[in-house]
This record gives C-alpha cells, sequence and structure tokens, in this order.
C-alpha cells in the first residue's frame, strides 16, 4: 500500500509541475503580458468587461484547479481544507516577483531554465505545505 501510495503522489507531483511549467510558459509570453496590461487599462473603464474576462480564463482556470486539488485531497495524498484557496496560492506562487517586474515593463522575460526552476520549486514548497 505505501508503494501504491507514494506512486500515486509522484502522479500528483508530475501533474503539478506539468500544470506549473504550462502557466509559467503561457503567463510570461508577450501575449499573455501585452493582454494582460490591455485588461488592467480596460477593466477599469469597463467593469463588466473585465467581469466576462475573468470568468472566462482565469475564474475557469481556477475551478479546475480546485477540482484537482479537491481529488488529491480526497486520495490522502495531500491535507487541503480549502481547495479553493490551495489553487489561488499555487498560481500566486507560480507568478511571482519576476512576472510582476515583466508586467510593470522593468524586467525582462525569463529563461527557460529559470522558469523551469521556478516551477520546479514552486511545486515542491506547495507540496511540503499540504503533505499529510
Amino acid at each position: 500500500d505505501s508503494v501504491a501510495s507514494r506512486g500515486l503522489g509522484d502522479v500528483y507531483k508530475r501533474q503539478l509541475l506539468n500544470i506549473a511549467r504550462g502557466f509559467s510558459q503561457l503567463l510570461n509570453s508577450s501575449e499573455s503580458v501585452d493582454l494582460h496590461r490591455l485588461m488592467t487599462s480596460l477593466g477599469a473603464q469597463d467593469p463588466q468587461l473585465a467581469k466576462i474576462f475573468y470568468e472566462a480564463g482565469p475564474q475557469r482556470l481556477l475551478a479546475e484547479m480546485e477540482c484537482l486539488l479537491g481529488k488529491m485531497d480526497q486520495s490522502g495524498q495531500l491535507r487541503i481544507e480549502s481547495p479553493k484557496l490551495a489553487a489561488d496560492q499555487f498560481f500566486s506562487l507560480l507568478k511571482g516577483g519576476a512576472n510582476f517586474r515583466l508586467l510593470i515593463g522593468c524586467g525582462e522575460p525569463e529563461t527557460e531554465a529559470q522558469q523551469e526552476q521556478h516551477a520546479r520549486a514552486t511545486v515542491e514548497m506547495f507540496l511540503r505545505a499540504y503533505r499529510p
């Protein structure tokens, strides 16, 4: 049972790492940065547009992650009191300072190696926080 349990834990770790990699690549792409800047500007002028954008993208992503983390909690591999909060924490950790600097124009995109290191460190920290 312990071997099967470790195997499931490895599967979850790989899933989280794949999500982290994909999110980091998307988040730091020039298209995403440009869209974020545009929505920050337009959203202040048109709250309905901001709501539509949020519901179509970020909210859906968070809901899917909440569902996945709930399953991880139910499996016993992680102990997550609030999968919704944990999903928000996961993506917030991934955004980090480098993305903020990129958004405000005072930083260069991270290299693939830097993004990989950040994704791995984020997943490790997240797992340490929620492992039983």
